[in-house]
């Protein structure tokens, strides 16, 4: 397996570790692997990475599920005025969706 997907799921497990009430470590690490996700597609895909893409699809929908909490909660601290439900939007897009199938054909 490439490496990077093995540092990105590294970095799943211990985003998916982190106690509710503890979103504030979140940031760094998921700068971290944004970066690591811009190096991996930067590269030509091989067909041997169709179960670690699809691996880091269901991961992503849980990052996505995990953090969804995180959202709602920052929400109702906050109040819902404009400035704040844009802040909270753009928080929601900073994980990629989940690819509902391979993104290339083998």
């Amino acid at each position: 397996m490439h490496p990077l997907f093995q540092q990105i799921a590294k970095l799943d497990d211990q985003l998916l570790a982190i106690p509710y009430g503890e979103e504030l470590a979140v940031p760094p690490l998921l700068a971290q692997r944004n970066a690591l996700l811009e190096t991996l597609l930067a590269e030509p895909t091989s067909p041997a990475w169709v179960d670690p893409l699809q691996a880091l699809g269901q991961s992503t929908e849980k990052l996505h599920d995990r953090f969804a909490h995180a959202r709602r909660r920052i929400a109702s601290e906050a109040g819902e005025t404009d400035s704040h439900r844009r802040f909270l939007d753009t928080l929601a897009d900073s994980l990629d969706p989940a690819p509902s199938s391979p993104p290339f054909l083998a």
